[in-house]
């Protein structure tokens, strides 16, 4: 019942739980009559928006495309949730026919006091955000802190080889689409090819850089 009277609602979930949250969303939106409702997507996944829309039919919202710079993670202290380090949220420009009635649902979120940016088009920025987090899967086997897994050289380089691995395959498959990965948005405005080259400074040189490059709170872990 909560959800029929808002007037912006914010997904984000596991990418496997889109499909559900879909089809439970348009049940419910489904049967206001007055006003359609702002819905903005924003998941750290490339397709999540496509599939949410293809439940919707002909409830009444303005779906916004988005993702997630913004990593939060649990404190080692106390489990509490808190930001990884600064990022933003990331919204896909309105089409022209939604402008002008999306932009109050657009304000709503941007009353909230949290950074966002804006997009023409989302594709080369949510792959550019899976470019730029190829520390998660590691971190998570080694069970260390990201400051211990980012101070270890070795580590660093797997995770400089996957950015550039991951770089070439999105090269490729983007050839004839006219998009490369944007990370413009996340680690202090690196490119994937800087950061894939910060990630491989000795570690004499890289701890005292990342303290301002990839600044990371303290006992946070990804895993």
């Amino acid at each position: 019942d909560e959800v029929k009277d808002c007037q912006v609602v914010v997904v984000c979930v596991d990418a496997p739980d889109t499909a559900a949250c879909g089809k439970q969303l348009a049940k419910l939106l489904s049967a206001k009559r007055d006003d359609r409702t702002g819905v903005f997507c924003l998941q750290h996944g490339c397709k999540t928006c496509a599939e949410l829309k293809g439940h919707f039919g002909e409830a009444p919202v303005i779906l916004g495309d988005g993702a997630v710079g913004i990593h939060v993670v649990k404190s080692a202290a106390d489990g509490s949730l808190g930001l990884l380090a600064p990022g933003s949220l990331v919204l896909t420009r309105l089409a022209k026919d939604d402008a002008d009635e999306g932009l109050k649902y657009i304000d709503l979120l941007q009353s909230s006091g949290i950074p966002m940016i804006f997009r023409k088009i989302m594709t080369p920025f949510t792959w550019g955000s899976l470019v730029a987090y190829p520390c998660d899967a590691t971190n998570a086997l080694t069970g260390d802190t990201l400051q211990e897994h980012l101070g270890d050289w070795r580590a660093r380089r797997v995770c400089a080889a996957m950015i550039r691995e991951s770089c070439a395959a999105l090269s490729k498959a983007a050839r004839n689409g006219g998009w490369v990965p944007d990370t413009s948005a996340t680690f202090a405005g690196l490119s994937a090819k800087r950061l894939e080259l910060v990630l491989c400074l000795p570690s004499f040189l890289f701890v005292p850089l990342s303290r301002w490059l990839l600044p990371v709170t303290p006992g946070a872990r990804l895993g």
